[in-house]
């Protein structure tokens, strides 16, 4: 058992036996009345599960999710655990980005009193939430070590986080036991989330050291994780995991570039999958990223993956495409300068989504 250190989660525990792990460090937390633990439905008969139940008692919560993690889905839970009787005063989420993110919305959703829709943005949560817990089933969104959690408003077609301080998990616990249990093509897929977060960012204008040296760090592990043909060996699916969370915590501290912003557009108007859409869109967008792209897509073929052309884009759908994708100004303009809308006018957009 080993510890990482964080500027956004307090404390961060990585650990090869999940069992041992967890009966030293939830014993403080038995005391704890409420408990409310958010899993990912898929999880219901998985073996890790199954030890927490008999871990530690609370009230669990399959998060069953149709497609994306929305703004009123987090409402909705939110409002039936407020009218519960039990008030959680610990709330532990387990699963993927989704999973993670919802957890960590309901946590201030709990203590800050407008709706969702209201919070997604920069800085705009007033108080901390419910202490929490994250415990990822899947390595990539960073969405364990970030301050963001993705929600999909499908009113406004916008698919934009609560970004804040308050967002973050306090304590973090990294499994890579868990990982060996993922079918192939999902872990390499969420897996190339944080290889986009690092080059991203190191690509982008926002630069400052800490994040660069997360970055980087996260580079070196991921593009040997996307390598690797022994990648369910448990020391390689520990550098996955130590990679999401180094990226994760990367673009806290800095944004992310062009294919985020399109990769949103994608999912809020075809509700595809967030680390499915990252891939989906880079087709469209290799010309900006080359050797970046030449990269990924070789180690998908080394690994016999595929990206399905899943989408038929017509003109009907671009100018919406085209407006969801220049909502997120901050990361285009991290990429392409102030000047991004001359740069990524309507007909280049247009191109890129017609190409991928």
């Amino acid at each position: 058992m080993n510890k990482i250190k964080s500027r956004n989660v307090r404390e961060v525990v990585i650990s090869l036996d999940y069992k041992k792990t967890l009966n030293e460090k939830l014993i403080k937390f038995k005391n704890y009345n409420n408990i409310y633990i958010l899993y990912d439905f898929n999880l219901q008969n998985n073996s890790f599960i199954v030890f927490l139940k008999k871990t530690l008692k609370g009230k669990y919560i399959p998060i069953k999710l149709k497609n994306e993690l929305t703004t009123d889905f987090v409402d909705n839970l939110t409002n039936k655990i407020k009218s519960s009787r039990i008030k959680p005063d610990l709330l532990i989420g387990v699963g993927g980005g989704s999973a993670l993110d919802c957890t960590k919305a309901i946590s201030v959703l709990l203590t800050n009193n407008k709706k969702a829709e209201n919070y997604q943005g920069w800085d705009l949560l007033e108080k901390k939430g419910v202490f929490s817990i994250g415990i990822p089933s899947l390595s990539g969104t960073g969405s364990e070590s970030s301050r963001t959690c993705v929600l999909l408003n499908t009113k406004k077609n916008l698919k934009l986080g609560f970004n804040s301080k308050f967002t973050c998990f306090d304590k973090v616990f990294l499994f890579p036991q868990i990982l060996s249990t993922v079918p192939k093509k999902l872990l390499f897929i969420t897996a190339s989330d944080a290889y986009f977060h690092s080059f991203e960012l190191l690509n982008g204008k926002k630069r400052n050291k800490y994040a660069d040296k997360l970055a980087k760090k996260s580079l070196i592990l991921i593009k040997k994780f996307l390598k690797e043909k022994n990648y369910k060996n448990i020391e390689n699916l520990k550098k996955l995991m130590i990679a999401s969370f180094f990226a994760g915590e990367a673009i806290s501290f800095s944004m992310v570039g062009l294919i985020h912003p399109f990769s949103a557009a994608l999912s809020s108007i075809f509700r595809i999958p967030h680390c499915l859409s990252n891939c989906i869109v880079f087709r469209g967008l290799k010309n900006y990223y080359i050797k970046e792209y030449k990269f990924l897509f070789n180690c998908f073929n080394h690994q016999k993956i595929t990206i399905e052309n899943i989408i038929k884009i017509n003109n009907n759908k671009i100018e919406k495409l085209y407006m969801s994708t220049m909502q997120h100004e901050k990361p285009l303009k991290n990429h392409l300068g102030k000047n991004f809308k001359k740069k990524l006018n309507y007909d280049i957009v247009y191109n890129i989504f017609k190409s991928i």
